[in-house]
């Protein structure tokens, strides 16, 4: 991701395209965290191309969308609530590839009777985004942790 702004298209139909892929865009980075959120695990998983990599620091924890919905299922699973508070999103587009960068911190609850139980962090999700015939789909999502806090707080 560059640290500049974007360069929209010139002509008038090619902005339509970028802006409406960016909003399309912006709405599947939404959709993901309220899809791991909810734990509707099975929405997280329409948002993947089939060829799906998660990996948390540049290290690889699956490949493939129905392992990485599986994984997720399971790593979620330790937890009474989440909560991934977003921000500063940029987008880059060129033609049907897309690279996203947003920031997160993520709130995990580990006991509901104690509200002190909890592990959360901070980093950033690098993500690239294919368009495919059924749309733009998640190919890549890296999380870089930054910082952890709480009990059990680190990174997968």
């Amino acid at each position: 991701m560059r640290n500049s702004a974007p360069v929209a298209p010139t002509t008038p139909e090619a902005q339509l395209q970028w802006l409406v892929d960016r909003a399309v865009i912006a709405d599947l980075q939404a959709a993901f965290g309220r899809a791991m959120d909810s734990g509707d695990l099975d929405a997280y998983g329409t948002l993947l191309h089939e060829d799906m990599e998660f990996a948390v620091n540049g290290r690889v924890l699956s490949s493939g969308r129905q392992n990485s919905v599986d994984t997720a299922r399971s790593a979620m699973s330790r937890y009474k609530g989440i909560w991934h508070h977003p921000g500063n999103p940029g987008i880059e587009i060129d033609g049907d590839r897309a690279q996203t960068r947003s920031y997160s911190m993520g709130v995990h609850m580990l006991d509901e009777r104690d509200l002190n139980k909890h592990s959360t962090g901070a980093g950033w999700y690098d993500c690239e985004l294919v368009r495919t015939t059924d749309g733009w789909k998640f190919r890549s999502v890296n999380f870089t942790v930054v910082w952890t806090a709480g009990e059990n707080a680190r990174p997968a």
